[in-house]
């Protein structure tokens, strides 16, 4: 549980930094005009650009995303709430069952136990 824990934290500040440096490269960009040394310019824009293609996600919009990801979880639920439903109703008919054996077993029971003390009885 612990190494998985780990594992999300590091994740998460690895994609926290990336973030970062992402939002932060057009900024050093502008900084780095006074060194010959850093081409911070051709990386942002090499590096944008894989970006984008591995992420098209750009041209989606958010409300689009959101009403997907609703109804998806939506239909998740649905398809729960039908399992549950099914699964309560299966569980109903058992105690049912179970419950009608034991009335029919009480009766007979019962005329079992009057039938041997007569037969005691007309014994003695």
């Amino acid at each position: 549980m612990l190494f998985y824990t780990a594992i999300i934290i590091l994740f998460g500040s690895a994609i926290g930094i990336g973030v970062i440096l992402v939002r932060k490269a057009p900024l050093l960009t502008e900084l780095s005009g006074n060194y010959p040394l850093a081409d911070f310019k051709g990386f942002y824009s090499s590096f944008r650009g894989r970006l984008d293609e591995a992420f098209p996600l750009k041209n989606i919009s958010l409300e689009t995303l959101l009403q997907k990801i609703l109804s998806k979880t939506r239909v998740l639920i649905l398809k729960l709430e039908s399992k549950i439903s099914f699964w309560l109703q299966h569980l109903r008919q058992n105690s049912h069952k179970r419950k009608a054996q034991k009335q029919d077993n009480y009766w007979q029971e019962l005329n079992g136990s009057a039938s041997g003390q007569d037969k005691e009885n007309h014994q003695v």
